[in-house]
């Protein structure tokens, strides 16, 4: 089974919260299950801590990603989980990178291959010394222009498609999570059974096929469509409403849930 949430928002939707809820679910009903981030992104300063500690690795990885790991009870390699993580810069005023985001690289692992996309025109803001054991592991790809950039999309394709292929064997179950407020985290994703997607104080639930039919309606270009265009058209097969939890916000949203998902899945 193959479950993706969206969410409604750019930032604190709640996706990872639910995937976790999800996770719990369908661990205390027996059933493998790991957790699935095909994009995510952390901040060299403010999420240091984490990126350090991916980088003494030789990698990088998110705070979301590594739940997944822990939970997956590290059987299965953090960058099958991960397969594509951006390091950024701290937001300034970027004006001088007009064509290319301000971003240090992006970590991009097919198979055994890792790959670092890095880009040049930023200068990395602390000691060499922290990426040796990275640069080391992986093939660099310098990124100097907006071209260079556009050319990763294959490889970040073939990073999720292979990432998702691989995780298809290991467990019966894979819970992905979308980034932002994208409605589809990568553009060949395919056979979805449903798709959770959440906001502050609800989720709706609808079926896979007929969420990914609506986003091929709704436009011919379906690079980063917004979970919102996606859903216009079609109606959930259930709204939840959603209270607000003081505390093990994991463990009483999938108690909130477990009725719905009983029934439905």
């Amino acid at each position: 089974m193959k479950i993706l949430c969206a969410g409604l928002r750019e930032k604190d939707s709640g996706k990872s919260t639910l995937t976790l809820s999800l996770i719990k679910y369908f661990k205390e009903h027996g059933i493998a299950v790991c957790g699935f981030k095909p994009k995510s992104g952390n901040n060299i300063w403010y999420h240091w801590k984490k990126v350090k500690e991916g980088l003494d690795k030789g990698t990088i990885y998110g705070r979301d990603a590594a739940k997944y790991y822990d939970k997956c009870n590290r059987q299965i390699p953090i960058t099958t989980i991960n397969p594509i993580h951006r390091l950024w810069m701290p937001s300034f005023n970027d004006s001088y990178l007009e064509e290319i985001p301000n971003f240090i690289l992006d970590r991009i692992t097919i198979e055994e291959t890792q790959i670092v996309a890095l880009n040049t025109n930023v200068n990395i803001p602390i000691d060499k010394k922290y990426f040796n054991e990275i640069f080391n592991k992986s093939r660099i790809i310098k990124i100097e222009k907006r071209a260079d950039l556009e050319q990763l999309t294959d490889l970040y394709e073939k990073a999720d498609n292979w990432a998702i292929e691989n995780l298809s064997k290991k467990v019966e179950t894979i819970i992905c999570e979308s980034y932002a407020n994208i409605g589809l985290p990568w553009n060949s994703i395919s056979d979805l059974d449903y798709v959770f997607v959440i906001e502050p104080f609800k989720i709706d639930i609808y079926r896979g096929d007929r969420y990914l039919k609506a986003s091929k309606i709704v436009s011919s270009v379906l690079i980063e469509q917004k979970t919102y265009e996606i859903i216009e058209p079609i109606n959930p097969i259930e709204s939840i409403k959603v209270p607000p939890f003081s505390n093990q916000v994991i463990t009483n949203l999938k108690q909130h849930l477990d009725p719905y998902l009983d029934e439905i899945i």
